[in-house]
């Protein structure tokens, strides 16, 4: 019962601050609403037993990104601020596009593993394993090409900002 309050109390925040993050005209502001979705995202990784990934959660996104944020907002130069009602009409066919595959790829994603339920010797070799161990084992074998891509696009990202940033300077 609890449970199952304190995972809509985090699902209810993670979706509000998540939104007031995108509809903040102060980037500042929008900054500190996801540091407030990455905290509510951390006690989801609690709820779900997953302590390591709640440290992880904690350190590395509302540590490091968030801080990498927050010094790209100071190195880029805001001038013009556009009101809400131009960004999201501006943007409204290529978000409306992406929401929708977004969707599509959640729904398919959860009723194939829905539907494909995983042998029990595989969940009782995996249970086993303490959970900074079994996150290692499938991020290195079974996603370790996706592992590498976001690893890949954020590095051009990292070189993408740096040009940015030198070239202003």
């Amino acid at each position: 019962m609890f449970g199952t309050l304190f995972f809509y109390y985090l699902f209810f925040m993670i979706l509000a601050s998540a939104v007031m993050m995108v509809t903040r005209k102060h980037v500042v502001h929008s900054v500190l609403y996801m540091l407030l979705m990455f905290f509510h995202i951390a006690g989801l990784y609690i709820l779900l037993e997953a302590e390591f990934l709640a440290a992880i959660q904690l350190i590395v996104y509302a540590g490091a990104i968030l801080v990498l944020y927050l010094f790209v907002i100071m190195l880029v130069n805001i001038k013009r601020v556009q009101t809400l009602r131009e960004q999201l009409f501006g943007h409204l066919p290529f978000a409306l596009v992406s929401a929708g595959l977004l969707c599509a790829g959640v729904v398919t994603v959860l009723a194939r593993e829905t539907l494909l339920k995983k042998p029990p010797e595989v969940v009782a070799r995996v249970s086993t394993l303490s959970n900074p161990e079994a996150l290692g084992q499938v991020l290195y074998t079974q996603y370790l090409f996706p592992f590498e891509v976001a690893s890949l696009i954020l590095l051009v990202a990292l070189v993408g900002a740096v040009l940015i940033a030198s070239r202003k300077i």
